[in-house]
């Protein structure tokens, strides 16, 4: 029974809400060539996301980390 701790660490993303894009970005040069980078895309403004604590963020507080309040 794995079935039950299906909480927080669930594959493939589960807990992005329904229509947010995921990109994996390969690093090809530089030191850390190999590494992946996750990008999250928000479905209606297009906005790109770099991490999941962004996106979480962003879910929970409608605004981006950045601080200022511009809207573009």
């Amino acid at each position: 029974g794995e079935s039950k701790s299906r909480k927080r660490a669930a594959p493939g993303d589960n807990w992005l809400p329904p229509g947010w894009r995921v990109e994996d970005k390969i690093r090809t040069s530089g030191a850390t060539a190999g590494s992946v980078d996750k990008y999250y895309y928000e479905p209606n403004t297009g906005r790109k996301f770099r991490s999941r604590t962004e996106v979480l963020y962003y879910l929970e507080h409608g605004t981006s980390k950045r601080g200022t309040k511009k809207a573009e």
